[in-house]
């Protein structure tokens, strides 16, 4: 079923915490939870496993490893006594990752999992770097993880992650442990273009052929310098090292109209409100459009898509190293993936013939999931390499255009 300034200076303080957005999640409805006073630590929780091992037999989470025999049997994990501080953007986007593997893990295991939730970047170094680690693990861009690793984030060895189930296009760090997948896409308003849809990144930029509105998000996170490359002729193949002043001499083509939407949830209230002939976002939104309301506007292009990978990052010298590991690999099996393509509309990161598509899709759903039109797309993943040596120096150049 598969088919293959000072301007410059706030505003990338602000695309730092947008991030985590950029993965599947939506904007808005963030709640502040206390951070827990004293989490157990690894050295008491080993205790309590160890001397509680579900009744005599042997408790595999003891041991020194747990891939020997491939993907650990989760269900034999006896993690009582244990706790994982998990930390996103809360609200909403909680509720999606709890709804996905949080839940279904804890209950497996037995451990405690602490929303500490709303996490940033910046607060990852802090704590880091002071050893008063506050969250231990978080879900982020896989390029910003791939950055930090072995400084900020842990090397997870093969003993205890089992990778072999994953393609291997996405596993591009010791550090970074692939979760899903989310989409940028354009989108285009049915009705104006009804007699003559676009079809190609071209196509955004054609005002001449295709005359409206264009909007994007302010942020190199929402994949602008890709999309506007493949627009003006760059081979997939040829992308990288992005050519950021080609790509910028694209954009200025329709500066003069273009907009500029932030936060990422804007996306999905201006499609809402119909404000946009085009816009540039993340295809989740549009399908949260349609779990809402039962219809949408405008249709997505595919043929001009590109993924980021979305990830998992333990922050390096966190206590509750193994129970975070743990949680990770979970997140990574045939079902919780399964699971997150209803919930997060996000596209497993498994080779195909470990995927397993829910028998209750729904039909909708397929237009907004990069498994069923993986074969369309020109790019289909970022070179995350590149963007973890470059992705500074991408903001500054995006941010310092758009201020002109």
């Amino acid at each position: 079923m598969r088919r293959r300034a000072a301007t410059v200076a706030v505003a990338l303080l602000v695309v730092v915490g947008m991030l985590v957005a950029a993965c599947g999640g939506e904007e808005g409805g963030i709640t502040t939870t206390t951070q827990p006073s004293s989490p157990t630590s690894q050295a008491e929780s080993d205790t309590t496993t160890s001397s509680e091992d579900g009744g005599g037999g042997e408790n595999p989470y003891t041991s020194d490893t747990w891939t020997a025999d491939g993907v650990p049997d989760y269900a034999s994990f006896d993690m009582t006594g244990e706790q994982i501080l998990w930390a996103d953007f809360g609200g909403t986007i909680h509720e999606d990752f709890a709804n996905t593997y949080l839940d279904s893990f804890s209950e497996l295991t037995g451990v405690e999992i602490i929303d500490a939730s709303p996490f940033d970047y910046a607060q990852v170094r802090a704590q880091v770097e002071s050893g008063n680690i506050q969250y231990d693990m978080i879900p982020g861009v896989d390029y910003v993880i791939q950055q930090g690793c072995g400084e900020l984030y842990e090397e997870i060895p093969d003993e205890k992650f089992y990778r072999g189930l994953i393609r291997e296009e996405v596993l591009a760090s010791p550090c970074v442990i692939p979760h899903g997948t989310t989409v940028f896409l354009p989108f285009y308003h049915r009705e104006t273009y009804q007699d003559n849809p676009p079809d190609s990144c071209d196509d955004f930029f054609d005002l001449e052929g295709y005359p409206g509105s264009r909007a994007v998000w302010n942020s190199s996170v929402g994949i602008p310098f890709e999309i506007a490359l493949l627009a003006d002729g760059v081979s997939p193949d040829a992308m990288y090292p992005i050519d950021f002043d080609r790509a910028l001499a694209k954009w200025d083509t329709i500066r003069d109209g273009l907009e500029f939407y932030s936060p990422l949830g804007q996306a999905q209230e201006g499609m809402l409100n119909e404000q946009w002939d085009m816009l540039i976002a993340n295809q989740a939104a549009g399908m949260r459009i349609v779990r809402a309301d039962g219809e949408i506007a405008y249709e997505p292009v595919w043929e001009c898509a590109v993924a980021q990978v979305q990830s998992i990052g333990i922050l390096k010298g966190t206590p509750r190293l193994d129970a975070a590991t743990a949680l990770a690999g979970y997140a990574t099996t045939p079902e919780p993936q399964a699971v997150g393509m209803m919930v997060r509309a996000s596209s497993p990161v498994l080779e195909p013939e470990e995927i397993i598509v829910p028998d209750d899709l729904p039909e909708y759903m397929q237009d907004y999931l990069m498994y069923f039109n993986e074969d369309k797309m020109p790019l289909v993943f970022q070179d995350s390499t590149f963007w973890s040596e470059n992705f500074e120096e991408a903001e500054q150049i995006f941010q310092q255009w758009q201020v002109g």
